[in-house]
């Protein structure tokens, strides 16, 4: 059969409303023309977003500050 379109990656800014604390936005997407480049006219297969954690306390629960 014909060979599939290749897949592309593009990795942006998560929106502050997804991510307080900032965060990656990964869309994974059919590349029609192998450019790289997610197009207009391309298809997104699939979306996820990954978000930083909020800043914490550098120590252990319960132990003294020394």
């Amino acid at each position: 059969g014909a060979d599939a379109d290749p897949l592309g990656v593009q990795i942006t800014e998560a929106s502050t409303e997804d991510c307080p604390a900032g965060g990656k936005k990964i869309t994974i997407f059919r590349d029609s023309n192998a450019n790289g480049t997610l197009e207009d006219t391309e298809t997104v297969l699939d979306t996820a977003v990954i978000c930083n954690g909020e800043d914490g306390d550098d120590r252990f629960p319960d132990t003294p500050n020394l």
